[in-house]
């Protein structure tokens, strides 16, 4: 913006020189023209100016805003935990029947049915795993926006993070990386335990009925979770720095 209005003022100096040899009028009219034609080009850069190039690239950086689709994954994970890691889809026998005293009557129905009926029956809940570990992109094919954040983290630093913000960007980093592993690792850990029934489905809608003791690896995983999204979102502010 400043070049160009000592464009300007060069312009208007050099058609002042000329007027020792000009008409009064005709100087008049060609030091507009010369302002005119000028002036507009002042304008347009005083208003690019205006608008820093590093606030577009951090709006428009893929980057950003995978971790801005993470930020919402782990929240829509979170505000759906329960329907998300427990599974009511197993037909278990009532345990009336596996009772000592009802042994030839689950005999009977085990050599008519093959299969137990249904009318007799329940629909056990389980929980899961799978969906935590999706949705955090530990999955590395799940097509989470977490996946390969380690990379997308690097580039950000690279492009956006001042010397001033570098410590801080590195702790915060990694305190993410490393909540992100423990999560990964209790999610592994509960695998087998997770087989066990926790509840029922007594109203037929494919959700627990009543409370439930839930795994104790799968609960640590919540917590972690739940701290990773706070340190996401304090990474996502420290970049928004460009912003203000």
């Amino acid at each position: 913006m400043f070049s160009s209005f000592v464009l300007v003022i060069m312009t208007l100096s050099a058609l002042q020189i000329e007027s020792h040899s000009m008409p009064q009028k005709s100087l008049t009219r060609r030091a507009l023209l010369a302002t005119t034609a000028i002036l507009p080009f002042a304008t347009t850069t005083a208003t690019a100016d205006s608008n820093p190039p590093t606030i577009n690239l951090l709006e428009n950086n893929n980057d950003y805003n995978a971790l801005l689709a993470g930020k919402r994954t782990i929240e829509q994970l979170l505000d759906n935990w329960t329907d998300l890691t427990v599974s009511c889809l197993y037909a278990d026998v009532p345990r009336d029947l596996l009772e000592q005293k009802n042994k030839e009557q689950l005999l009977v129905q085990a050599s008519t049915f093959a299969l137990f009926d249904k009318s007799a029956s329940v629909t056990s809940c389980k929980e899961s795993n799978s969906k935590v570990r999706q949705y955090l992109g530990i999955y590395k094919e799940s097509g989470s926006a977490l996946v390969g954040i380690e990379k997308k983290f690097k580039r950000l630093k690279e492009e956006f993070v001042s010397d001033d913000d570098e410590e801080r960007w590195f702790d915060l980093v990694d305190e993410f990386n490393v909540r992100l592993s423990k999560i990964s690792t209790l999610t592994y850990q509960s695998t087998i335990l997770s087989q066990t029934t926790v509840g029922y489905d007594v109203n037929g809608d494919s959700k627990i009925d009543g409370e439930f003791t839930s795994n104790q690896d799968l609960n640590s995983a919540k917590v972690e979770t739940q701290a990773s999204l706070t340190t996401l979102m304090q990474i996502i502010e420290l970049l928004n720095k460009v912003l203000v």
